[in-house]
């Protein structure tokens, strides 16, 4: 299932712009992504572009850190998308997983109950944590598989019906089909309603 991509990251450094275009499959993602970081690392100001319109402008923080568009959270850098609803009462706003996983509390968010929902979070600010009783920022996952990297694992875990990868350090191990809980970091979840772009 290879679906080719163009894509142009624009980085300022300086008073100069320099231009990464790049077409490629899902497959070389990886690849791209090593560049992505350089420029990351690099740049004072980034734009990124998608077919000719720019998705978003600003600092390298700025856009990797709070994508305004599904489109740049994929561009840069590995993405965790989780499907579900957000659940609004007077105590707070939740992100629901479906099949009883967990919910998420959003912290200073405000939104709409019962609005059909993706939660937008980078596996970098996903924490693997032994089975237990989730918390109001914790959910349940299993371990699906487990690569070993010298200086770390990283782990294929299923949590409310999606697959994806996080890396953990080697102090806690996981054996495949281990119940584990997920932390999520609360100031890094950013929810979209499902109809919005």
């Amino acid at each position: 299932n290879e679906l080719e991509l163009g894509l142009t990251l624009a980085a300022m450094l300086g008073s100069g712009l320099v231009a990464l275009r790049a077409r490629f499959s899902k497959k070389q993602k990886n690849r791209a992504d090593k560049y992505n970081h350089q420029l990351l690392a690099l740049s004072d100001r980034i734009a990124v572009v998608n077919r000719g319109r720019f998705e978003q402008v600003g600092t390298p923080a700025e856009v990797y850190e709070k994508a305004g568009t599904p489109f740049v959270a994929e561009f840069l850098g590995r993405t965790v998308l989780l499907e579900g609803t957000i659940v609004s009462n007077h105590f707070g706003c939740w992100f629901e997983l479906p099949n009883g996983a967990g919910r998420l509390l959003l912290e200073g968010q405000q939104w709409a109950d019962q609005l059909s929902a993706r939660l937008f979070v980078r596996p970098e600010d996903i924490e693997i944590l032994s089975s237990g009783e989730p918390s109001q920022h914790e959910v349940r996952a299993t371990i699906e598989e487990v690569a070993y990297l010298g200086d770390r694992f990283e782990y294929s875990v299923k949590a409310g019906g999606k697959q994806f990868v996080v890396s953990a350090a080697k102090k806690n191990r996981y054996p495949a089909g281990s119940d584990v809980r997920l932390r999520f970091d609360p100031v890094r979840l950013h929810p979209r309603p499902v109809d919005h772009p």
